[in-house]
């Protein structure tokens, strides 16, 4: 499991689950795993104008999410930007912690 991650990384899709291009604005959803009731609860929107790394793929700071520490398991869904209904499956999900509790560096290297 993933310590005190800084981002979220993710590739847009390209089709629709027909295989017809996507040819309009997609944004996004992050949603927690619910262990009780076993599934993904929505937790917030992300826009869709974020910037990409040089793969194209979409990056979000973890810190934007507002989480307290501790451990999650988050996933991500997209939807059509003018007609919200038009919704995705949720993705695979992440685990990852964060912690508070992370040591300082050591006081002193040297080397003799």
């Amino acid at each position: 499991m993933k310590i005190n991650p800084t981002t979220l990384s993710w590739m847009a899709p390209t089709t629709n689950v027909d295989g017809t291009p996507i040819d309009y604005e997609l944004q996004y959803e992050i949603g927690l795993y619910d262990e009780e009731a076993d599934s993904i609860v929505p937790l917030m929107t992300v826009p869709s104008s974020l910037r990409t790394d040089e793969a194209g793929a979409y990056e979000a700071p973890i810190a934007d999410v507002g989480l307290d520490t501790g451990s999650y398991e988050m996933a991500l869904r997209s939807f059509a930007k003018e007609d919200p209904e038009r919704v995705s499956l949720w993705s695979n999900t992440v685990e990852f912690a964060i912690s508070d509790r992370i040591p300082n560096a050591p006081l002193e290297f040297r080397a003799f």
